[in-house]
């Protein structure tokens, strides 16, 4: 029997991505963000899933990328992250995507296509204040006109990367007109490639701007920013009670006995620790379980295998039984937002750190048809 597990629900997973088409200007293309396993929900499953639903897919490095490369065209696959010269190496052996922020990317990119007789495609990345890949404004039109001249790379797309998309509005409409200008300008110079990507998850519900639009965290069902978006949430995290315990008033649980029991307390022991992802920051927060669809308070430090919970007002809990973690239970859910505010983190890490080689996975069955999704609620400013 598993100690610890997770369930996904691929119908909820093609209804967000129906919802999501609905939230980007008609005739645009969506990009799924399927790195680090889709954020926990199995990313070969997943394109499996979506690859007739959703144009292209995203990963982080060319290991992610060939794990994909028998599922779907490889130049749906689009690689995010710098490459080392290796990695260059086998992108353009297998003909995925990437995009270049410096001349050296480029030039190398272009030596590796000549070698297999083809040309490599490539989006050119600026920098609009992300700081983290792209090159800045003022050098792009220099370096977008010195990769032109280059016989083996296709600029088949222009793309940024917003950093406060879900935080600063004014920022991001700031840095949104300054890349449509750029795209302007270099268009002027000579691009005539199709894709222009600039938004995440949180700038396509709020700032629609370009033909591609990467979906990560709304994808799996929660949403970036606080309008109502009417999204499923897929995966739902579980665990196992292993023991169940009564202890007397006054006495000590869990590591550095921060936590001692106000009152007689009948305890559940479940099979998941902070090795499995479940964050040790929630020790004594007011994190909870979901048994039977009741709220079970955590009780004092998480250990590397083991939590325990307060089933006292709830004494019909034993050994076997099932406690969710994540996703919903009865008529209440706990979000990867509800913890990752209480561990002080983000819906992002709360995701990817449950995909362990400890957890087990299990994908549901997909009905004929996943139910429609509810009526999409999408701000945008644009």
């Amino acid at each position: 029997m598993a100690r610890c597990w997770l369930e996904i629900d691929p119908n909820a997973l093609v209804a967000n991505a129906r919802l999501l088409r609905r939230a980007v200007p008609v005739g645009a293309a969506l990009m799924a963000v399927v790195k680090a396993e889709a954020y926990g929900h199995r990313a070969v499953e997943v394109v499996q899933l979506l690859k007739d639903e959703i144009e292209f897919f995203a990963v982080a490095n060319v290991e992610e990328a060939m794990a994909l490369r028998t599922l779907i065209d490889p130049e749906r696959i689009f690689v995010m992250s710098a490459l080392l010269t290796d990695e260059l190496a086998l992108l353009v052996e297998q003909g995925f995507i990437t995009w270049i922020s410096s001349l050296r990317e480029a030039q190398l990119i272009n030596d590796l296509a000549a070698t297999h007789g083809r040309r490599a495609a490539v989006h050119f990345k600026i920098d609009t204040g992300m700081g983290r890949l792209g090159v800045l404004p003022d050098q792009a039109e220099d370096l977008f006109r010195r990769s032109l001249e280059l016989e083996n790379l296709e600029l088949t797309g222009i793309a940024t990367h917003l950093p406060v998309a879900d935080e600063d509005e004014a920022a991001t409409d700031r840095q949104l007109d300054q890349f449509e200008r750029l795209v302007d300008s270099l268009r002027a110079a000579g691009f005539d490639g199709h894709w222009v990507q600039a938004c995440n998850s949180a700038g396509s519900l709020r700032h629609p701007v370009g033909n591609l639009f990467r979906f990560g965290l709304s994808l799996y069902g929660e949403s970036p920013v606080d309008e109502p978006v009417g999204l499923q949430f897929p995966l739902t995290w579980k665990a196992a009670v292993v023991a169940v315990r009564d202890i007397p008033k006054g006495h000590p649980v869990s590591y550095g006995s921060t936590w001692r029991a106000p009152r007689p307390t009948r305890m559940a022991v479940l099979g998941v620790g902070y090795a499995d992802g479940y964050p040790r920051a929630l020790s004594n927060t007011d994190a909870r379980v979901l048994i039977h669809g009741v709220s079970c308070p955590l009780l004092g430090r998480v250990t590397m295998d083991q939590i325990m919970v307060d089933i006292t007002d709830h004494p019909r809990v034993a050994v076997g039984e099932e406690a969710v973690l994540l996703g919903p239970g009865g008529d209440d859910r706990i979000r990867a937002r509800e913890l990752a505010e209480r561990s002080n983190t983000i819906a992002w890490e709360i995701f990817t750190n449950v995909s362990r080689p400890r957890v087990d996975w299990f994908f549901l069955s997909l009905t004929s048809e996943p139910a429609a999704p509810t009526p999409l609620v999408a701000k945008s400013l644009r």
